[in-house]
């Protein structure tokens, strides 16, 4: 394995076969010559004659067997494991050259400067020796490459641009403001330069880019603001079907929704800071995505761009079955207002800001949103909206085919009312009859927490929602303040 190259098994991937394989890691061994490889073998079988358990003494039908299982778990193996797996035996060498799906993942972090050269030569062999198979790349930057570095690595992905599937990039906290902001620029430059009206990334169902490490506390002076609203991600990858673009300072919003308009995207994540936005952004998202499955849009902070149409245009959205929103009372209300969404299934809602009075708005917005839709909401999550009891149960009584609700509450007091109301309800066969999970969290532990427990084990206990009565059976129960789990039925 090539030293500073992350090749690290996957999850999946049990204790013994991390073991067995790191004591064939040979340092810096990138790929000899096969005499050299053969020599070396045979000083290793020498060294290690007594070892009861060694690869070698595998036969080629086992081996295979053994190198298939490390390649069974979620994401597969790396190139770079593949390429130490062939100092394991005399067979092996040219064996493992021979099987298409062992060359598939290319699994690096860059923690050096000195490891794109390696990175490079691993994505050539991927592409030399998976066949006619497709290509993942799961790429992690934390080093300060130059721009010489991000130009190799972009211009070696666009010259194998038809194999690749799915892109994941991470940029850690090492890593220069401008890979941030100049991966796609760069990507779609060569692009460019090679032939002006057609783009290789034809087949590429994945784009993640990720920058929370720079995002995180302690590096907030990092932030890379990008101009997404320039970035041709529909020009560069126009059969895309999922699109990640966290913790980013997003730039130029107002022109970002324009360049999302990817007829084939099934599922949009977004997470940062929004700059130069539009007032209503879901609205503008959705309606250049017909095909939108899944939204997902985490505001940290926004600024609507001065020139911005606040015209509130109903929307009719088809496709989508989940939306998950994050961001300040007054973003959440402004998003849902224009939304017809027949075919949602599952509503996200979290509220960033302390001290809205996130009560009665979001009763309304939610209520009228589910209305228009005419949809069979079935999953309902709010996090951190501490509104009185009798508007929580207001927006549930508004939801009756509710099968999984979870809250999460900053702060609840021991006085809360909340599951005495819910039990009360219960009298109605009506109330959250098909309801089967019921999930609550405090975030801040009461300092009289009894009672608060006591309600809530008494309304999830009622026999009527254990099979005796007009509801569905309860299979999940939690109540959990701060970090302990108060209560649990399972």
């Amino acid at each position: 394995m090539v030293k500073g190259i992350e090749g690290a098994l996957t999850p999946g991937q049990s204790v013994f076969q991390q073991r067995s394989l790191k004591s064939w890691r040979l340092e810096n061994a990138v790929q000899p010559p096969h005499s050299l490889i053969i020599q070396t073998m045979d000083q290793q079988v020498s060294a290690r004659a007594r070892s009861p358990v060694e690869l070698q003494s595998l036969s080629v039908e086992l081996f295979i067997v053994f190198v298939a299982l490390a390649n069974s778990g979620p994401n597969g193996i790396s190139v770079f494991d593949v390429t130490e797996y062939m100092l394991a035996t005399r067979q092996s060498y040219n064996l493992l050259f021979s099987i298409p799906a062992l060359w598939t993942q290319v699994y690096s972090t860059l923690s050096n400067p000195n490891n794109v050269v390696d990175l490079l030569t691993g994505m050539g062999r991927a592409i030399r020796y998976s066949g006619e198979l497709p290509l993942t790349l799961r790429l992690k930057i934390d080093t300060e490459i130059t721009r010489d570095h991000l130009n190799s690595i972009t211009r070696h992905i666009f010259v194998s641009g038809s194999k690749w599937q799915h892109m994941y990039v991470t940029f850690r906290a090492q890593s220069p403001e401008f890979c941030v902001q100049n991966w796609i620029p760069q990507l779609w430059k060569v692009t460019r330069d090679a032939n002006p009206t057609t783009t290789p990334f034809t087949n590429v169902r994945t784009l993640s880019l990720d920058a929370l490490a720079r995002a995180a506390i302690g590096f907030r002076g990092q932030r890379a603001r990008c101009d997404v609203g320039s970035w041709p991600l529909w020009q560069l990858f126009p059969n895309l079907r999922r699109l990640l673009l966290l913790s980013l300072d997003f730039g130029s919003v107002r022109m970002l929704t324009t360049q999302l308009a990817i007829s084939s995207l099934q599922e949009l994540t977004l997470s940062g800071y929004f700059y130069e936005s539009v007032p209503y952004m879901v609205r503008e998202l959705l309606a250049n995505t017909p095909q939108l499955k899944m939204l997902r849009l985490s505001v940290r902070e926004e600024t609507i761009y001065p020139a911005s149409d606040w015209t509130l245009k109903p929307l009719r959205h088809a496709a989508l079955e989940e939306l998950h929103l994050i961001g300040n009372l007054d973003f959440i209300v402004r998003q849902l207002r224009p939304l017809e969404c027949p075919s949602l299934s599952r509503l996200c809602l979290g509220n960033f800001a302390r001290g809205d009075a996130s009560g009665s708005s979001i009763v309304a917005e939610v209520s009228a949103m589910v209305t228009r839709s005419l949809c069979q909401l079935e999953t309902l999550e709010l996090d951190w909206f501490d509104m009185p009891s009798y508007d929580m149960v207001r927006l549930l009584i508004g939801l009756p085919r509710l099968r999984s609700v979870k809250l999460c509450f900053r702060d609840m007091q021991p006085n809360d009312s909340l599951f005495a109301t819910l039990f009360r309800m219960s009298a109605d066969a009506s109330f959250l009859q098909q309801m089967d999970s019921f999930q609550v969290l405090s975030n801040m532990v009461p300092f009289e927490s009894s009672s608060l427990v006591e309600s809530f084990a008494k309304f999830v206990e009622d026999p009527r929602r254990g099979g005796d009565g007009p509801f569905a059976p309860l299979r999940v129960a939690t109540l959990k303040l701060g970090n302990n789990l108060v209560y649990s039925l399972s």
